[in-house]
């Protein structure tokens, strides 16, 4: 403290406060795009196979109609 009563690092804290902000910002953002990435690729992968399973059936059902 000084003279007037005051603390002095106050500016310190609020700085590391921000960087925190900052830094946990970043790594829920992070977090949160791998989320939304993996989600994407897991529905693309069960579309793939949906996909590979109609044709496979579609093929089957051809080949018993000849």
């Amino acid at each position: 403290m000084d003279a007037a009563g005051t603390q002095q690092d106050g500016g310190r804290m609020d700085g590391i406060g921000s960087l925190a902000t900052i830094m946990l910002s970043g790594v829920v953002a992070a977090v949160s795009t791998y989320a939304l990435n993996s989600s994407k690729e897991h529905v693309f992968h069960r579309r793939t196979k949906a996909e590979e399973l109609y044709k496979a059936f579609d093929g089957w059902q051809a080949s018993l109609l000849d």
